[in-house]
């Protein structure tokens, strides 16, 4: 059955019939704005047989613009569907304190930014996309901007090419792949305050193909609308480049807020004074930056991931 998947079959019907779960992880700063209209749309334009399987962690930084008033409504609409959790401000560290925030590891992973937005049918979508080669490790969903502004729609263009021809997809597409992969490449390095997307997207490249979604998630215009779209652009670009050609990434960091990334041992921020006890996360133990050697697509010695993620006997 191994060689039958190798060979670029279809996966069997029992995974396909969404036989697995799916875990969101949403790091989040100051996203009142947005927060509620992200989960909503996770939760309830899900339409696969297995939408009651689809669990969402918020995880927080400290927000001081009410995103926790939000979430805590939605924690108690859905006390078994999302759940909040907080630390230190690293979109690095709340995607692993994400993800460990689970009781039990779902067989997919989604992380997905705070402000962006799922069509209907976004859960078949992203399964469909994993599992429609033997050789996906990992993928990401079509890139939009909400604006009718006909300069992103040309970046919008621009981002489905780099990932049709360079399987480089950003983290603002939200990034998905199976638990057992996440915990072979060790989570998120947490020595990167910026850029950790880039670098797990690097790192997925040589265990196999990242593959592109159907259907669209659509992020907020509000980065382009406060900034431009040529200087958006423009720096996206400039800092990928520069962590290519070797930048740090606390350079990077630096030069994009203007401020050096706070030190890995500082202690956490604000914590809501009434965060219910189940709620709180584990302590916070930060991951060693050291990253496991990956074998190269190719070599033969990858998993085969579709059976990962294939339910127990």
């Amino acid at each position: 059955e191994k060689a039958r998947a190798r060979a670029g079959r279809v996966p069997s019907r029992a995974i396909r019939e969404r036989t697995c779960s799916i875990g969101v992880v949403i790091p989040t700063l100051n996203e009142a704005a947005t927060i509620a209209t992200t989960i909503h749309t996770l939760l309830y334009r899900a339409s696969s047989p297995t939408a009651h399987n689809i669990q969402v962690v918020v995880s927080d930084a400290g927000s001081t613009d009410g995103t926790y008033e939000k979430v805590k409504q939605l924690v108690r609409d859905h006390p078994k569907r999302v759940r909040y959790v907080w630390g230190r401000r690293s979109r690095a560290e709340q995607f692993n304190r994400g993800v460990d925030a689970f009781d039990t590891p779902p067989d997919i992973l989604f992380f997905l930014h705070g402000d962006t937005t799922m069509a209907h049918g976004w859960d078949r979508d992203l399964v469909d996309a994993l599992l429609s080669d033997p050789f996906n490790v990992a993928g990401a969903f079509r890139f939009k901007v909400d604006s009718p502004r006909w300069l992103l729609r040309a970046i919008e263009w621009s981002v489905l090419k780099r990932c049709e021809w360079f399987q480089f997809p950003y983290g603002d597409q939200g990034l998905f792949m199976a638990h057992s992969t996440f915990q072979r490449l060790g989570g998120f390095r947490t020595d990167h305050p910026i850029m950790e997307d880039f670098e797990i997207v690097q790192r997925l490249r040589k265990m196999g193909r990242i593959a592109l979604t159907k259907e669209d998630a659509t992020t907020s215009a509000r980065r382009w609308d406060l900034h431009g779209v040529p200087k958006v652009t423009f720096l996206n670009w400039f800092f990928a480049l520069a962590y290519l050609w070797g930048v740090s990434p606390k350079t990077i960091y630096k030069w994009y807020y203007g401020r050096p990334a706070a030190r890995e041992d500082r202690p956490a921020d604000a914590v809501p004074a009434d965060l219910p006890p189940t709620e709180k996360p584990p302590p916070i133990v930060p991951r060693p930056a050291r990253v496991p050697k990956i074998p190269e697509f190719g070599s033969g010695a990858g998993p085969d991931f579709q059976d990962q993620l294939r339910p127990p006997e």
